[in-house]
């Protein structure tokens, strides 16, 4: 006869061996065409412009004809990110988001 396996502290072995995502998603930014996103950093105050990664086409799409690549947002601790055309526009936006959310700030 066989002896019956134990599948279950196998499946907890290989369930401990994969790692967890640390990818949170924040939420989504859709510039509008001449539109840049930019960053402010909080700790140095300035505003650059804000890098991106580029996915992969997949395969399944690229078959029914599209083509289009999606591009993730590197975010970072303490920074703040807005869609404008340039940096001035981007520095009024975010002056407008702040002066909203602390109404009672007078500096």
């Amino acid at each position: 006869m066989k002896e019956l396996v134990d599948f279950k502290s196998e499946i907890k072995e290989i369930c401990a061996e994969i790692p967890a995502k640390t990818e949170k998603i924040v939420g989504s930014l859709r510039p509008y065409p001449g539109q840049k996103i930019w960053k402010l950093d909080l700790n140095t105050r300035l505003i650059t412009e804000a890098e991106y990664e580029f996915g992969d086409i997949r395969f399944e799409n690229a078959i029914k004809g599209d083509t289009s690549v999606r591009h993730k947002l590197l975010t970072e601790p303490g920074c703040l990110y807005v869609a404008a055309v340039n940096a001035k526009n981007a520095d009024k936006k975010i002056f407008k988001m702040l002066k909203l959310k602390y109404p009672n700030n007078k500096k």
